[in-house]
């Protein structure tokens, strides 16, 4: 028997709570604004009981209240009702391409097609219903769970456990595949800028190296050689492609479609000019734009003039093709190379030579004199 206090009321809830208490309520309050407060997290709101003070029991369902509106399923209390909260047995997840993603507690009989149909309100227009994912967590046959995949066309009517995890993956994911490589995502003063970096880029069927170029226009950088850039296609064929004029020019005159899997080789322009041969200093050293040969072998100390004569040089562009020295301002990764052409240098290399073959012959002769 409940004993009211006079003018006091109240209703006393217990069960799955953090502790049975008794609740102070209004005229207008309601069954979910009393529990709530009071729930764990495997309380069941699927069968909550109501005992009035006159000994009549209801079960209610707060999760149909909530979800269509039912109040029916969410009274109004009165002073001296005994709520009793059940534990949860069936609480089971649904992520992905539902319209309804959450996590969800079925009923004793339900299964995935309600879990799919009634709570997630069904698939959306991108599900790929063909390759749903099932994560048991508590499993017979594994202490620490199992995962399957298979077609909801064919298993619609699966069982699921307590906690289970249902995802249902997108149609997005079976897009083709392109790779950017090489000079992408870096900063052009970054600690490593010649490391070579990889980025995958997801597209449609009949998009092209230009969209896909603009796309993904931010990983590029001032070492991205864009003008050389080129595709490895699947079949290990080759295609080059001008990105620069993709991205800033808009010319499309050369634009492809991106196949599958194709590789995006952004080469590194580092901002340096190599000098080597007949230098006092060889070695790279920082581009300056409009300067020609002379400024870059008198940061390498002058010629060598043991070595060099008439100062005789030649360029090689970044491909390593050889250009014309007359009114060449050079550029980013240019080689110059200062020729050993001297006639006393040479001379000595030869005169080495020789010496070593006469003495050897010399040697050879008293050998066999004797």
């Amino acid at each position: 028997k409940i004993v009211i206090p006079y003018g006091s009321m109240y209703v006393f809830v217990t069960g799955e709570v953090t502790k049975s208490s008794w609740v102070g309520i209004t005229g207008l309050t309601r069954l979910r604004d009393a529990v709530t407060p009071l729930l764990t997290r495997y309380s069941s709101l699927r069968d909550v009981k109501v005992k009035s003070a006159d000994g009549y029991e209801k079960i209610f369902d707060l999760f149909k209240a909530e979800r269509y509106g039912d109040l029916s399923q969410d009274p109004f209390l009165r002073p001296g009702d005994e709520i009793r909260i059940s534990s949860l047995t069936n609480l089971v997840t649904i992520q992905g391409e539902v319209k309804r993603p959450g996590t969800y507690q079925l009923l004793p009989g339900e299964g995935l097609k309600e879990l799919v149909s009634v709570y997630a309100d069904g698939f959306t227009e991108k599900a790929n219903t063909s390759r749903l994912t099932l994560l048991h967590y508590l499993s017979e046959s594994s202490p620490v769970g199992e995962k399957m995949q298979f077609d909801y066309t064919k298993f619609p009517d699966m069982e699921l456990r307590l906690y289970d995890v249902v995802t249902v993956p997108s149609l997005q994911e079976l897009l083709p595949v392109a790779w950017f490589e090489g000079a992408v995502g870096l900063s052009s003063t970054g600690a490593s800028p010649e490391t070579s970096q990889r980025s995958a880029y997801t597209f449609v069927p009949g998009e092209t190296v230009s969209q896909a170029a603009l796309t993904n226009r931010k990983l590029f950088s001032a070492v991205s050689d864009l003008s050389s850039a080129y595709i490895i296609h699947a079949d290990g064929s080759q295609t080059a492609v001008d990105l620069a004029k993709f991205i800033y020019d808009y010319d499309l005159t050369n634009d492809i479609q991106l196949r599958a899997n194709d590789i995006i080789i952004v080469p590194f322009r580092q901002f340096f000019v190599s000098v080597s041969g007949a230098v006092r200093y060889p070695g790279r050293y920082p581009y300056i734009p409009k300067r020609t040969w002379e400024y870059y072998v008198g940061l390498a100390g002058g010629f060598d003039t043991d070595r060099n004569s008439g100062q005789k040089i030649e360029i090689y562009d970044v491909k390593s093709n050889k250009v014309a020295i007359a009114g060449r301002e050079i550029q980013p990764e240019d080689n110059i190379v200062a020729e050993s052409n001297s006639f006393t240098y040479n001379m000595m290399k030869i005169s080495s030579i020789l010496s070593s073959v006469l003495s050897l012959t010399v040697l050879i002769i008293s050998i066999l004199g004797m």
